[in-house]
């Protein structure tokens, strides 16, 4: 039996997939450069904006349902 070969893992950028630079210490890198790191808040940024939207548009709209009447209950 051959020895087992240990290839390091090919970490890419979460935003980009370009190849991230790999430490032999402390935590992992998730992108390639600073501009990467700043698009993926941005993008955080958005997406939490837009569901913060949806959870107030469904607050405002669940009060207008009635779910007490017996066509909505399941068996």
């Amino acid at each position: 039996m051959g020895a087992l070969k240990i290839e390091p893992i090919s970490q890419r950028c979460a935003v980009c997939q370009a190849p991230v630079a790999i430490s032999p210490v402390g935590r992992p890198r998730l992108y390639c450069s600073n501009r990467c790191r700043q698009k993926a808040a941005r993008i955080r940024q958005i997406l939490v904006g837009a569901l913060t939207r949806l959870e107030l548009l469904n607050m405002q709209l669940a009060p207008a349902i009635d779910w007490s009447d017996e066509d909505h209950r399941v068996a």
